[in-house]
């Protein structure tokens, strides 16, 4: 497979990766939004809570992306492997294969889509902030809108498992509160 034909189909495979980009997007939501509101609390400027959630969602992009890939790549390879010995062939022999070219589709697909989705949802409070114009009155409106969209998100994870009705509200309320429960405990770790 030629390298454009790979990053075409990683790109359209990332965006049908559902669970990495709901864990990608939880972890972004969560990371800057704890960042954000601690610096906040401590009446930090609009400069600080952007550079600093900005920060937090690099490392997080960064720290999800290639511990994808690094998970992803030995789990293909064992699998690779294994199916190498049930074929009795050499170790390496589905190398150069359409087995080895899904299996690099599959690990690169994982990367960008944990990596992307933590970055993309790392915005969500970074941006609540800017909006606002003071990182202090943007505190409320920064929860508000990181916990309607972890309930989204929720109703999302909801759909994934085939929910229905109270179970998939309680999904969507169960990120919700996840998301307050990280809120109080950065914006109580900031205060001090």
């Amino acid at each position: 497979m030629k390298r454009r034909e790979l990053i075409k189909e990683v790109l359209r495979s990332a965006l049908r990766t559902g669970r990495y980009m709901a864990l990608g997007s939880m972890d972004g939501i969560l990371a800057s939004m704890g960042a954000v509101l601690s610096v906040a609390s401590r009446g930090g400027t609009l400069h600080d809570a952007v550079a600093s959630g900005l920060s937090v969602a690099v490392a997080l992009a960064l720290s999800n992306g290639f511990g994808s890939y690094l998970g992803e790549k030995i789990e293909e390879l064992r699998e690779m492997r294994e199916l190498e010995r049930r074929m009795v062939m050499e170790r390496g022999g589905l190398e150069h294969t359409r087995v080895h070219d899904m299996a690099k589709i599959r690990i690169y697909t994982s990367v960008v889509s944990h990596g992307g989705s933590s970055f993309a949802a790392s915005m969500v409070p970074i941006l609540t902030v800017v909006a606002v114009g003071d990182p202090r009155t943007g505190l409320v409106p920064c929860v508000i809108v990181s916990g309607l969209t972890l309930f989204l998100l929720g109703l999302y994870l909801g759909k994934l498992c085939e929910d229905r009705g109270k179970r998939l509200v309680f999904r969507g309320l169960e990120a919700a509160g996840i998301g307050g429960f990280v809120g109080l405990i950065t914006n109580l770790i900031g205060a001090h």
